[in-house]
């Protein structure tokens, strides 16, 4: 436990868990895309949010982002919630 703790209070770990920990997952989900069916809708609905509108498309690239998201605020919420953004935005539609 002692080793497991003096990881996470080490700063160049912490620092590349920040930046490297977010950059894989995003580099799957981009993969993740391009697995045939993967991206296909599994259902689709309309959320009015905080007088925004969004459209929502339920595809398990995006049910892997939102359960990635939900653990990562879980294990700490500060981190967690400024990821959400980026891991739950739609990605851009192909050219």
């Amino acid at each position: 436990m002692r080793t497991q703790a003096s990881y996470h209070t080490n700063t160049k770990n912490v620092l590349i868990h920040v930046v490297c920990v977010p950059t894989i997952l995003a580099s799957a989900l981009v993969l993740a895309h391009g697995i045939p069916g993967a991206a296909k809708s599994l259902a689709h609905f309309d959320v009015d949010l905080l007088g925004h509108h969004f459209d929502v498309d339920l595809t398990f690239p995006f049910l892997w982002a939102a359960a990635n998201a939900s653990y990562f605020v879980l294990l700490e919420p500060v981190a967690g919630v400024r990821l959400l953004p980026p891991l739950l935005r739609e990605p851009p539609s192909p050219s």
